[in-house]
């Protein structure tokens, strides 16, 4: 697979524990809620995702750890202010990192690079405006990578982005 030496450096993984049983989308909460940030491209695709008290968003583009952890953290902070009882909800709040990707014949398309769960009672809890993404990264509840381009780009965080030391709770869960 041909990937930029730049993207690679960037790039998020996430390992998949087994294949769970697709959930019915829950189709009660308008995507518009999520989408209107600029950063979630659809909500509650649940293929990998057996929890149905899951809430499912997927984000595109990203290169580095911390701007899915800014862009979820803008995400989250609209939410709060616009709908804060949906999550009460869900028991958690999953985000999947996805990427357009080549393969040897140079055809793109779109793959789960890595995901990272949130427990929602504690994303009710977190007060944004005196939060960093690192932060935020430390109240993951579970990181799961997809693809050896999301292993890179989470590698390369908790190795050479000083997450270790930032945000280590984010790293152990690797």
């Amino acid at each position: 697979m041909k990937i930029s030496a730049l993207f690679i450096s960037t790039a998020l993984t996430i390992t998949a524990c087994g294949k769970s049983e697709p959930v019915a989308v829950d189709k009660s909460i308008p995507a518009e809620t999520f989408l209107k940030s600029g950063y979630v491209d659809s909500v509650n695709d649940r293929s990998d995702i057996s929890n149905p008290k899951a809430l499912v968003l997927h984000i595109d583009g990203l290169d580095r750890v911390f701007m899915l952890s800014n862009r979820f953290m803008l995400t989250l902070d609209q939410l709060k202010n616009d709908r804060p009882e949906i999550l009460d909800q869900y028991s958690e709040v999953w985000v999947f990192a996805d990427a357009k990707l080549q393969d040897k014949y140079g055809n793109e398309s779109k793959k789960k690079i890595y995901a990272v769960a949130w427990r929602s009672d504690d994303l009710k809890k977190a007060n944004l405006k005196n939060m960093y993404e690192r932060d935020i990264l430390n109240l993951a509840a579970d990181v799961r990578i997809y693809h050896p381009v999301g292993m890179n780009i989470t590698n390369d965080f908790c190795k050479n982005d000083k997450g270790e030391k930032d945000a280590p709770n984010f790293c152990k869960k690797l």
